[in-house]
């Protein structure tokens, strides 16, 4: 299984459908590079365009939003050579820093269509290509239902 070859970049997608603005927390680069948008108005997308590691052939990033106070919306993607890619999301509540290493077990064992997270009154959903080696990766804060 796998994708061919490197990675070239991984085009991220974070689409806002809350009434709130996210402001960036906190964000990482395991492998790779990227300008973040700092703020994500509300009811808006914004687009992470992040460029893979030219020596490993590698785009691993991620980003957390605050969401309210001390809830975050968490998104990471992994876009590894010779790979499938993945995507991981979750909702916490955190006044920390952000604990990159945990996030990055988390997706190092995610898959390309994770599951959604229904936590603090949002629900948050992701997905990846799994094969490409440009792919887009979308993740979507929304809400929860109310039922």
């Amino acid at each position: 299984m796998g994708k061919p070859g490197p990675a070239i970049y991984t085009d991220v997608t974070i689409d806002n459908c809350t009434n709130e603005n996210l402001s960036l927390y906190d964000e990482v680069d395991w492998y790779g590079f990227a300008n973040r948008p700092l703020v994500i108005p509300a009811q808006m997308s914004e687009k992470i365009k992040h460029q893979a590691d030219s020596q490993t052939g590698d785009s691993k990033g991620g980003v957390a939003y605050t969401i309210k106070k001390n809830i975050r919306w968490v998104v990471a993607w992994s876009n590894m050579k010779d790979k499938d890619n993945m995507v991981y999301i979750d909702i916490t509540e955190t006044d920390e820093k952000i604990d990159w290493n945990f996030y990055q077990s988390l997706l190092d064992t995610s898959d390309s269509n994770p599951e959604a997270v229904n936590k603090y009154r949002n629900t948050t959903v992701a997905n990846i290509d799994p094969s490409s080696v440009t792919p887009l990766m979308r993740a979507a804060l929304n809400p929860a239902l109310n039922i």
